[in-house]
């Protein structure tokens, strides 16, 4: 047991040997690499003849695509505007003489606003799924002016909604 001790001792007080990793020889004591494998490679570097003249173009134009992407947002610029300038408002019928054509919420709230924006305007009441309104005037930017009655109130209210929660439905005269 004692000689199991003493043998311990000595590995400790002997330096350690380290090794390649490569080849598995002994590193000599003066440097930090192999003599037979010699000193590392560095990173591979990119060579100009490596990247072509389309893939050069590809990179710049997805630069610049993320780019204008970053700054439209940042600047808070409206594109909409640029697209629908040939765009004209059409008006909806909503009679005939044969059927009437009235809307309902498709969503299970809709709510009315006093202006057409989500910004400034404030919130006038919550529409449930199914209620009728009735078309007063429409934007070309999202918004209708619609009538409506909510509850048991016998007036007619007026507010905005958002076109797209509406859902056109007829019905015969």
């Amino acid at each position: 047991m004692k000689e199991g001790i003493l043998r311990d001792l000595e590995d400790q007080t002997s330096p350690k040997k380290l090794r390649c990793y490569s080849c598995n020889s002994i590193l000599p004591v003066s440097g930090f690499f192999c003599n037979q494998c010699g000193p590392p490679e560095g990173p591979c570097l990119i060579r100009d003849s490596e990247l072509s003249f389309f893939q050069a173009i590809l990179r710049i134009s997805l630069l610049l695509l993320l780019f204008i992407n970053i700054a439209i947002f940042k600047l808070e610029i409206n594109v909409e505007k640029w697209f629908a300038r040939n765009q004209k408002e059409t008006k909806i019928k909503t009679s005939d003489d044969d059927f009437k054509i009235f809307f309902t919420i498709n969503t299970g709230l809709a709510n009315v606003r006093n202006l057409p924006n989500l910004k400034t305007s404030k919130i006038l009441e919550a529409l449930p799924m199914g209620t009728k309104v009735e078309i007063l005037h429409e934007m070309h930017r999202g918004w209708s002016k619609v009538k409506y009655k909510f509850g048991s109130s016998e007036n007619y209210k007026t507010g905005w909604i958002a076109t797209k929660l509406l859902s056109a439905k007829s019905e015969i005269k």
